[in-house]
């Protein structure tokens, strides 16, 4: 018994010795040899989760590889380990000229995710190199320089703002407007250094030169510095009937670019302005999808009412869209029941990422459903800037039914069998068909709409008559719109 026993101990004493020996011989998890196999398996999440362990063995395996999606992924990952440490590897990684430039661009990616004052120099040098031109990775590297507001970014970031556009790469051309902004974050008096308001005279100067290579160029770079200084001369050219249409386009463009509230009351006369001119039915047109740049409450409300008018009605649905207000929404639904079903679709998809496949009855039960949820979503949208503050939700969506609940096309059916009545009784949507009733060619109609208008008795209505005082030129006519008013 007793010798059985001595001989179970000798045979656990063993086992004990031989796992000894075997867990000697295995590989630590976070061991090179492991996360080398962890690598092969593309398991670079695993890797990640070891931690500060890992840390030494990938920058290891990094300096010693020539596998280049290996390198790839260490820069990659790194810092998801331990980002404060990781800096110093990471940016001699980016600042090496040797180095791959698909490996170069991802250390300069992972810097710009870092919040560390250090990686300022680095970036900046890679911007002042212009090593980098996709715009994808300079948007990147501005917006981190804006976010972290260190001035040592000011100066070279104006540089680039005002180059010459020929001698800008053409990626760092295509995030000007992302440098400005990134500009407004570092210090919001950026702009009265001489550096920026020279060029700004220049391309203002540049708007009446003879060479109209230098006036197309001045408009492009006055769009993309969106001062409000440039807003006033470029009206002066879109009221000059002496200027090139295709050379008013693109002013036009530029204001819808640069916003502001001169611009928007000059691109709303625009867009609401009866024209019968080939060309000036272009400049309209360039008008409304201006107004959908501005993305305003008084730009989309000023859409809405311009979906009666079958000139512009294609393109105020595209802005619409663009301008993505929630205003437009149940509009736009009803008007898939029109011949401009496929705009209205797209125009939905943009404003609500849902697409129901121009099928009425499926959007009209989806914002039936959601409609109190999604403006509680979009409780910051566009629409919503400038209104008053602790407007409610609910308050939002009584104005939204308010503004949108008159199918467009019954307004211009009323109108054309002249049922003025009941044109009143619709009241504020009715104002924007009618005030363009008293450009009418037809005095009587004008002065029906006038009387119209006058028994509406919005500001707005009384703004459009006003205006027609001055203008019409019949005395019968400004009889009845004095009695409107």
């Amino acid at each position: 018994m007793l010798k059985r026993l001595k001989f179970i101990v000798v045979l656990l004493v063993i086992i004990v010795l031989c796992g000894v020996v075997y867990a000697q011989d295995e590989p630590s998890e976070t061991s090179e040899e492991n996360i080398m196999k962890l690598i092969k398996k593309g398991n670079w999440s695993q890797i990640v989760q070891l931690g500060e362990p890992a840390y030494d063995p990938l920058v290891k395996i990094f300096k010693e590889t020539d596998n280049k999606s290996i390198r790839f992924s260490v820069v990659r990952n790194l810092g998801k380990i331990n980002a404060d440490r990781a800096i110093d590897f990471i940016i001699a990684a980016l600042e090496d000229e040797g180095e791959e430039a698909k490996i170069r661009f991802e250390a300069a990616s992972v810097l710009t995710k870092i919040g560390d004052t250090r990686v300022v120099v680095p970036l900046l040098n890679t911007l002042e190199t212009k090593y980098f031109t996709s715009k994808g990775q300079i948007e990147k590297i501005v917006k981190k320089l804006g976010a972290l507001g260190d001035p040592r970014a000011k100066d070279i970031l104006v540089n680039i703002l005002v180059s010459n556009l020929d001698e800008t790469p053409g990626a760092l051309r295509a995030s000007l407007k992302v440098v400005n902004k990134a500009l407004n974050n570092i210090d919001s008096k950026w702009k009265s250094d001489s550096a920026y308001t020279d060029i700004l005279d220049k391309y203002i100067q540049d708007l009446e030169s003879e060479d109209n290579s230098d006036r197309t160029k001045a408009v492009a770079k006055l769009e993309i510095l969106g001062d409000a200084e440039a807003v006033a001369p470029l009206i002066a050219i879109v009221e000059n009937d002496d200027e090139k249409n295709n050379f008013r386009t693109a002013v036009i463009k530029a204001l819808g670019g640069i916003g502001g509230a001169e611009a928007e009351e000059k691109l709303i006369s625009m867009a609401e302005e009866e024209v019968e001119e080939t060309g000036l039915i272009e400049l309209r047109k360039e008008a409304v999808l201006a107004l959908g740049a501005l993305k305003t409450p008084g730009a989309s409300k000023a859409l809405l009412n311009l979906l009666v008018d079958k000139q512009v009605r294609a393109g105020v649905i595209r802005a619409l869209g663009v301008s993505k207000t929630t205003l437009a929404i149940s509009p736009l639904i009803k008007m898939l029941r029109s011949k401009d079903r496929n705009n209205a679709n797209e125009a939905l998809i943009k404003i609500t990422g849902e697409d129901f496949d121009k099928n009425f009855k499926k959007w009209h039960e989806w914002w039936t459903e959601n409609k109190e949820e999604f403006l509680k979503k979009r409780g910051g949208a566009d629409e919503d800037k400038g209104k008053e503050q602790g407007k409610t939700v609910a308050a939002e969506s009584k104005e939204t039914k308010k503004e949108s609940a008159v199918d467009p096309e019954k307004i211009a059916e009323l109108i054309k069998a002249k049922k003025w009545d009941k044109l009143v009784k619709i009241g504020k949507p009715a104002i924007a068909p009618l005030s363009k009733l008293l450009k009418s060619k037809d005095k009587w109609d004008r002065g029906a709409a006038a009387k119209a208008l006058g028994n509406i008795g919005d500001v707005s209505a009384l703004k459009a008559l006003i205006i027609r005082l001055k203008k019409d030129k019949d005395y019968g006519v400004k009889k009845k719109i004095a009695a409107a008013l």
